[in-house]
C-alpha cells in the first residue's frame, strides 16, 4: 500500500476570486474551533426547498454536486476555499 501524500493545495480566504463558472470549490467553514468542509458551486439561481425561504434566491453560493446535501441548495460564502483537486 503507497503512502498517501500530503494535500498540498493551499487554502485560499480570498472568496471574492473564486471561480463563478460552474466549477465547484472545497470550501472551509469555521465555527469557533471547529472546521466544516463542504463541496459548493456559484449558482445564478440557488432554490430553498423549506422552512420560509421556498422558491428560488438570488446569485450566490449553493451546494455542489459533490455535496452531502442536496444539490443547489444556498449557502454561505466559505471562510476559505480552495480548487477541487
Amino acid at each position: 500500500m503507497a503512502l498517501q501524500e500530503p494535500d498540498e493545495r493551499p487554502w485560499r480566504d480570498d472568496v471574492e476570486n473564486a471561480p463563478r463558472n460552474g466549477d465547484e470549490i472545497e470550501a472551509g467553514y469555521q465555527e469557533g474551533n471547529q472546521i466544516f468542509m463542504d463541496y459548493i458551486v456559484w449558482s445564478e439561481r440557488p432554490v430553498c426547498m423549506g422552512g420560509n425561504r421556498v422558491g428560488g434566491q438570488p446569485p450566490g453560493w449553493a451546494t455542489g454536486m459533490s455535496s452531502n446535501a442536496d444539490t443547489n441548495l444556498p449557502v454561505d460564502p466559505p471562510d476559505f476555499w480552495r480548487p477541487v483537486a
